[in-house]
């Protein structure tokens, strides 16, 4: 992360998307600094982002927000 003061990037409103009651899949992918997030079974991106000075990352981190519960099940290539 470069930015501790101000990290997010970018934001959109996504009232329902998650749940409590059922896991709901979601993707991530990245390529040449723009990295879209989208909802399974859809391949239009609910979230993208371009950044303007990309960088080669080994490692992700996801977390719930500061005070909430939540469970994750991810898988890789």
């Amino acid at each position: 992360m470069r930015n501790n003061v101000e990290p997010y990037k970018a934001v959109v409103d996504t009232p329902n998307i998650i749940s409590d009651a059922e896991h709901r899949g979601f993707w991530i992918r990245w390529n040449s600094g723009i990295m879209e997030v989208g909802k399974e079974g859809e391949l239009s991106p609910v979230l993208r982002w371009k950044d303007p000075e990309p960088f080669d990352f080994r490692y992700y981190g996801i977390c719930t927000a500061w005070g909430s519960d939540g469970s994750w099940l991810t898988e890789g290539e």
